[in-house]
């Protein structure tokens, strides 16, 4: 393994939870085909816990230095109108 970690984009997401671990497939959508999994995460249910305060800190920077971030929902709404 390299001094970096691998880049991958990721706009598609399905999460799946075990006895002992949180399983992420991450992976690519383009339009309104079946995602594309490119990298699976397992982690300790621990570590996800840990992991939400984090991404929590990091949304409300971005909303804060660039604007509200539409949520899923309100946006779903918006296409089925």
């Amino acid at each position: 393994m390299g001094d970096e970690p691998v880049l991958v984009y990721c706009n598609a997401v399905r999460a799946f939870g075990g006895a002992t671990d949180v399983t992420l497939d991450c992976g690519f959508r383009y339009g309104n085909d079946e995602p594309t999994m490119a990298v699976r995460l397992v982690m300790s249910w621990e570590h996800a816990k840990m992991l939400l305060p984090v991404l929590e800190q990091l949304i409300n920077n971005y909303e804060t230095n660039v604007g509200e971030i539409p949520s899923p929902e309100s946006e779903l709404k918006q296409e089925n109108a």
